[in-house]
């Protein structure tokens, strides 16, 4: 009986312990899968699951028909040492009618020296929502990048978002579905789970 109590302690000792005293991530540079708002690099990148911001329309698609808004959102970031700087302006409507609709426009600088592109994304998304508990959405993204490496391409996100409580959000997003073969633009997938108690 003893032997069991013993590795039961360690399992929920392991439970309890912080995530990030075991994961030492190396530092990678800053990528064009980085454009989160403040809002969002706070929460730990949940704003895919949660979809309370216009970035849903360059996020997962899907959560744009989640809350009923019209939403006009501008931000951006800079990051110095790593010479990565964005600027955003996005708009999302979910309010007129029952597919939710948004544009996003984003004005990237990233890398330095040798590395240094700059790139100009801009983005168009609709969802459209089954009964309130399952969200579909799509969007069409054009990115002109120029500097070390250059692309002038268009690719596609799609999503889906499943809402079976009020307080939980699951989703899946497929982004850059169209490879247009760049380094900067490279195809991932997402999957998110959030809990919302008000």
């Amino acid at each position: 009986m003893l032997f069991l109590v013993f590795p039961m302690r360690r399992a929920l000792l392991l439970l309890l312990t912080s995530a990030s005293a075991w994961a030492q991530v190396r530092a990678q540079p800053p990528s064009l899968q980085d454009l989160m708002h403040a809002r969002n690099v706070g929460m730990g990148g949940a704003y895919r699951p949660l979809g309370y911001g216009a970035e849903a329309v360059s996020g997962n698609p899907a959560s744009l028909s989640l809350y009923k808004r019209y939403q006009l959102e501008l931000s951006g970031s800079w990051d110095i040492t790593q010479g990565f700087g964005f600027g955003t302006i996005a708009l999302a409507d979910s309010a007129s009618t029952e597919v939710a609709a948004g544009i996003a426009y984003h004005l990237v600088t990233l890398g330095r020296d040798d590395t240094q592109r700059t790139a100009h994304m801009s983005t168009a998304a609709m969802s459209i929502p089954f009964a309130n508990v399952v969200h579909i959405g799509v969007s069409v993204q054009h990115q002109l990048i120029t500097g070390a490496s250059n692309t002038n391409s268009v690719t596609m996100n799609a999503g889906v978002m499943v809402k079976p409580l009020d307080f939980l959000s699951l989703s899946f997003s497929g982004h850059n579905l169209i490879d247009v073969r760049s380094a900067d633009i490279p195809r991932f997938l997402s999957f998110g789970a959030a809990v919302n108690f008000g």
